[in-house]
C-alpha cells in the first residue's frame, strides 16, 4: 500500500507539472490579503450542525465544505467560500459540487489530488474556482501550493490566512 501510494504521489507531481498553468498564480495573487484582518467562520460538517444555530452566520464570511449544499434549504444565507479536498468525497459529490460552485463567491479544489485523481476532469473550471497544488505535506503560505494533510479544515485555514483573515 505504501509503495502504491508513493508511486501515485510521484505520478500526480509529474501530471501537476504539465497542468500548472491551470493553477493561475496571477489569479491567486489577487486573493492575497484581500480581507485585511477580518473574521471568517470555518464551518465543519457533521450532525452537530443540526444543533448549532448557524442562522446567526448570515452576512458573515463563512467557509464550508463537502456536502454543505444539503444545508442550504434549511438556512437563509449562502456561504462565501466552498472547498472539497478529499478525492473520495469529491467523487461522491460530483453532481452536487457544480451546484455549490454557482452559489459561492469562491471555491477551492485540488487540481490533481496526491492520490492522482484529477478534480479538473469532473469540475468545470469557472472564474470563481481556484485550483490548489495539494501535493505538499505541510502548512504553506505560498498558495496555490497547499498542504491538505488529510483534512479540508487544514487547507481552509491556509487559504484564510493567505486572504488576510486574522480571526
Amino acid at each position: 500500500t505504501f509503495i502504491k501510494r508513493l508511486i501515485l504521489f510521484f505520478i500526480s507531481k509529474i501530471r501537476m507539472y504539465y497542468h500548472k498553468k491551470m493553477l493561475n498564480v496571477q489569479k491567486w495573487q489577487k486573493l492575497k490579503n484581500i480581507n485585511n484582518g477580518g473574521t471568517i467562520f470555518i464551518l465543519g460538517n457533521g450532525p452537530s450542525l443540526n444543533l448549532t444555530p448557524i442562522y446567526l452566520l448570515k452576512n458573515q464570511d463563512v467557509f464550508c465544505f463537502n456536502g454543505f449544499n444539503h444545508m442550504l434549504n434549511r438556512i437563509n444565507w449562502v456561504p462565501k467560500y466552498y472547498m472539497v479536498t478529499d478525492d473520495l468525497v469529491a467523487f461522491d459529490l460530483k453532481e452536487d459540487i457544480p451546484k455549490m460552485v454557482k452559489y459561492v463567491d469562491k471555491a477551492f479544489f485540488p487540481l490533481i489530488h496526491p492520490s492522482n485523481k484529477s478534480f479538473y476532469k469532473f469540475i468545470q473550471d469557472r472564474e470563481n474556482i481556484f485550483w490548489l497544488d495539494a501535493g505538499y505535506p505541510n502548512f504553506r503560505k505560498d498558495l496555490p501550493k497547499c498542504g491538505i494533510n488529510n483534512t479540508v479544515i487544514n487547507a481552509s485555514i491556509q487559504i484564510a490566512i493567505f486572504m488576510g483573515y486574522k480571526n
